[in-house]
């Protein structure tokens, strides 16, 4: 059978060839240091190198296993979550009460405290003048924006997932007022310098 021309036997050897080629062109990381004392590395067939650089074997990645839970970790998980027994306290500690907040932009920062910490699947509301702000916050460190310029009142509340209220705070009263800014006078133009 020829193929393209060329013999069976040719099509063989070329095969042969082929699939032993890689074996054949080895290369290895090769240092070596010039006349100067410059050392440089390269990768070249392992013929072309005299001194071979072998690489620790700590340099390959392997990837951690990872365990799965048992159930003694999900047991004691739940465990942990059945001690939660409710909230001490949630405190508004900025503002305090009746202080003055300069902001030009209506922006009001809100500081919280809140004994035991934030239990995980429970969300701080935040109620400024009796309406609740949307969304909700996980962080005890909130700022509120486009509050209006006068008087206000602040109180916060922590509730679960299912929207159910486990501690509110006490109202913070406080007033917002925008900053001063202070207005240059036009300077006079310096009278023109005579010729």
């Amino acid at each position: 059978m020829e193929l393209l021309g060329y013999s069976e036997q040719m099509i063989r050897r070329a095969l042969i060839a082929l699939i032993l080629l890689p074996g054949l062109a080895h290369a290895v990381i090769c240092k070596t240091v010039d006349s100067e004392g410059v050392v440089a590395y390269a990768e070249v067939p392992a013929n072309e190198c005299r001194t071979p650089l072998k690489l620790p074997e700590y340099s390959r990645y392997a990837p951690r296993t990872v365990r799965q839970p048992s159930a003694a970790d999900t047991a004691a998980a739940t465990d942990r979550e059945a001690g939660f027994e409710g909230y001490e306290s949630i405190e508004i500690v900025k503002p305090a009460p009746g202080e003055e907040i300069l902001s030009n932009e209506g922006k009001v920062p809100l500081a919280l405290t809140l004994e035991p910490v934030l239990q995980p699947g429970h969300r701080i509301s935040v109620f400024l003048d009796n309406v609740l702000i949307p969304g909700g916050f996980d962080g005890l460190a909130i700022e509120l924006t486009g509050v209006d310029v006068g008087g206000h009142k602040v109180r916060a509340t922590v509730m679960d997932d299912g929207g159910t209220r486990l501690v509110d705070s006490a109202a913070v009263k406080f007033v917002l007022r925008e900053a001063e800014q202070v207005v240059e006078p036009p300077r006079p133009t310096p009278p023109p310098i005579p010729e």
